[in-house]
């Protein structure tokens, strides 16, 4: 039930931006993305490389909107879990649906800057876990106006505060999301 509200809820925002822009020229993007999650728990390079490696996310995007904007993305990602042991590997793959809120806060024509933030519902393919929601928050750029690069949080999902999550970033089992795209005008 929350999966459909969340789905019609971003659907209205998508049309309500779309209907805003009317006759004037079109605020619309798109376009495929790359990119990859690390772990923050990750404390060595054996184990950095491994997911340098084996994690991996493709997908796309669309972008409604010029300085404030809307950014749904979707995405098929995988991710090797390493068990306990350290012998026994293996992959599991998600569907990533992120819904961010971005601001563009710096334009000097060949660069600009941005801020994004929202919810992400992921949710495994192959297995018969719901899916869930977390936060993601972070910046990125847009380099030349069609490469656009974004590092993001990812939050925990439990009890502890999304300050005290940043503040023990490294310890607290996050990830680290890095994509890069390119943006097509519609």
């Amino acid at each position: 039930m929350k999966t459909k509200l969340f789905i019609a809820a971003a659907f209205i925002q998508i049309l309500s931006i779309v209907n805003v822009s009317g006759s004037e020229p079109q605020n619309i993007w798109y376009g495929p993305k790359i990119g990859l999650d690390l772990s923050t728990s990750t404390r060595n390079f054996d184990q950095l490389n491994s997911q340098l490696e084996s994690n991996y996310q493709i997908g796309g995007f669309m972008q409604f909107g010029k300085k404030l904007f809307f950014q749904p993305e979707a995405y098929f990602a995988s991710y090797k879990l390493r068990e306990s042991n350290q012998n026994n590997t293996s992959n599991i793959t998600f569907m990533k649906i992120p819904l961010m809120l971005g601001y563009k806060f710096f334009n000097i024509g060949l660069i600009s800057l941005h801020l994004s933030g929202g919810p992400t519902y992921t949710k495994e393919i192959s297995g018969n876990t719901d899916g869930s929601f977390r936060w993601e928050f972070g910046a990125g750029a847009c380099v030349l106006s069609f490469i656009t690069a974004d590092l993001r949080y990812t939050f925990k999902n439990n009890d502890q505060s999304g300050i005290a999550q940043m503040e023990e970033l490294i310890a607290n089992g996050g990830m680290v999301n890095l994509t890069v795209g390119i943006k097509l005008r519609k």
